[in-house]
């Protein structure tokens, strides 16, 4: 496959996230990279990584990205996902007012979605460890789609 980087989403110093394109299926995508360190700690960081990514990927969770693709690259491990089309929850708290609808409505909506998301990760033994508002994916619309981003979990 050939991935080629857009635009860099995250800052995470292991594993940062790229908005990504996989041209051989002309299709957009997460790309998550993770560098080997020479660093005893930061090797063991990118081991759980990998580790955590790939009992993901044998499971389907909905509201979580589907994992098309694990591998190695030299030094570097990465993961590919599929692209979700929505904001952060971060980018949401900037929107103009009046932009959703019902503010109210949406916040219950988002608050259920994102339960249901969590509680399915734990039902298969996962442990999301970095609920922040850059790691939700919301759409305003009345068709509110929430997805946690593959990161900060636990097993």
């Amino acid at each position: 496959d050939v991935i080629i980087a857009k635009s860099s989403k995250s800052a995470h110093t292991f594993a940062p996230l790229t908005e990504a394109a996989d041209m051989s299926l002309d299709r957009p995508v997460f790309l998550k990279m993770a560098h080997n360190s020479e660093d005893p700690l930061g090797a063991s960081i990118v081991e759980a990584h990998v580790h955590q990514w790939r009992a993901l990927a044998r499971q389907n969770v909905p509201g979580m990205p589907t994992i098309f693709n694990i591998g190695q690259e030299a030094d570097c491990w990465f993961l590919t996902t599929e692209w979700i089309q929505s904001p952060s929850l971060r980018a949401l708290s900037n929107i103009a007012p009046g932009t959703i609808a019902a503010p109210a409505r949406f916040l219950v909506s988002l608050g259920e979605r994102c339960l249901i998301i969590l509680g399915d990760l734990h039902a298969c033994g996962f442990v999301h460890a970095d609920i922040s508002s850059g790691n939700i994916l919301a759409s305003p619309s009345t068709n509110l789609q929430a997805v946690f981003l593959v990161d900060h979990l636990r097993r």
